[in-house]
């Protein structure tokens, strides 16, 4: 192993202990979880759990660190596609996680994912580009570039909530139209 690479052993543990917190998640609420319940549902010590997490909260932001990376390469991959093909494929991206997503949103927990998502969109600058927007000034950039993603961002929560019974197609459109009517400042060119 190279230096500052995970040993398999740790990566196996902090995935086990991160399948059994959701797996518990999905029986009763997250903040009456114990440390030493999610250890014997995970078949892990409890000193194996204090080895890499101080807390329950740190075993969630790791499993969605991994979903926030899968989500930026997959971004990264509709870059140069039509804007109504990039926000389906967004959504197309999250519906996988869906049962994910109503777990944390039922435990008031989105904040755990929701803060690397923001974090990550520094990496996709194209993703929400504002028509006309001053490029040389980042800081209004990225204000305008939280604002919609915010947009979709609560969008997607509605949708999962509600089953996800819109097709990713049917938002992708609405999306488009009503960014297009003005209301969300992206045109297509």
């Amino acid at each position: 192993m190279q230096k500052g690479q995970l040993h398999p052993a740790a990566t196996l543990s902090k995935n086990l202990l991160a399948k059994g917190l959701f797996s518990l998640m999905q029986k009763k609420p997250f903040t009456d979880i114990t440390i030493m319940e999610l250890c014997e549902a995970s078949q892990v010590s409890r000193r194996t759990f204090y080895r890499h997490f101080d807390n329950t909260g740190q075993v969630a932001a790791y499993q969605t660190r991994g979903i926030i990376d899968e989500f930026t390469a997959a971004m990264k991959e509709q870059k140069n596609r039509p804007y109504e093909a990039v926000i389906e494929a967004y959504f197309v991206f999250w519906k996988t996680h869906a049962p994910l997503l109503t777990l944390l949103n039922q435990n008031n927990l989105t904040y755990v994912i929701f803060t690397p998502y923001l974090t990550s969109l520094g990496e996709l600058p194209w993703l929400f580009p504002p028509h006309g927007a001053d490029h040389a000034n980042q800081e209004e950039y990225f204000c305008v570039l939280a604002y919609h993603s915010g947009g979709l961002w609560s969008l997607l929560t509605y949708w999962i909530m509600n089953g996800c019974a819109l097709s990713e197609r049917t938002l992708a459109e609405t999306v488009v139209k009503n960014n297009n009517a003005g209301g969300g400042g992206y045109t297509q060119e």
